[in-house]
């Protein structure tokens, strides 16, 4: 549990316990909880709401730096072509245009940045910006693509090979890998 849920919890106890039934044993565990988060008094609050807006600051400032490494824009671009080869090869300039012309570049890069801090730790956001911003991490992270590639059309292989057979009544009534049983089935919800 981190101190920010530790606190939340410590502010929820501190206002819902039920003072009036045990108003000394309340008190005793509210001041119990403060004191192992280290809080003594009314200004405590402020101090964390102020430490909570430091952290949010820095997380910030590195999410801006992290997409300064992987290029946020670059990546939908890269996602637009990816979805335009399914459009017939005639149109498919036509519907790249209207795409990238229909978004709003800036705010999903401003929305991103927003959703990494809030998502990621600062040590997180640290070790991202030093493995994208290696050399290794820049040739991984350009293999990336070629490894999704290789490995998506093994998976969509086997997911057409899986509705052909059953377009055809061929499914086999186990399938390759060890499915539960009805009998396992039946165990596992206690029937």
């Amino acid at each position: 549990m981190n101190w920010l849920t530790m606190t939340s919890c410590a502010l929820v106890l501190s206002v819902t316990l039920p003072i009036a039934v045990f108003p000394a044993k309340a008190e005793s565990v509210v001041t119990e909880i403060r004191q192992s988060l280290g809080l003594s008094g009314e200004g405590d609050v402020e101090t964390v709401q102020q430490e909570e807006k430091d952290t949010m600051e820095e997380r910030l400032a590195l999410s801006r730096e992290l997409h300064d490494i992987r290029r946020i824009k670059n990546r939908i671009i890269d996602d637009i072509d990816k979805v335009s080869e399914a459009v017939p090869p005639l149109e498919r300039e036509d519907f790249k245009i209207y795409i990238e012309t229909n978004m709003d570049f800036d705010d999903l890069e401003q929305k991103s940045i927003r959703y990494a801090a809030e998502i990621y730790t600062i040590k997180e956001l640290k070790a991202m910006i030093s493995y994208f911003g290696s050399d290794a991490g820049r040739s991984a992270e350009a293999k990336g693509e070629d490894y999704s590639r290789k490995l998506g059309r093994d998976v969509q292989k086997q997911i057409d090979e899986a509705l052909m057979a059953a377009k055809f009544d061929k499914v086999s009534p186990r399938p390759a890998s060890k499915a539960p049983s009805q009998e396992d089935l039946r165990q596992m919800i206690g029937n």
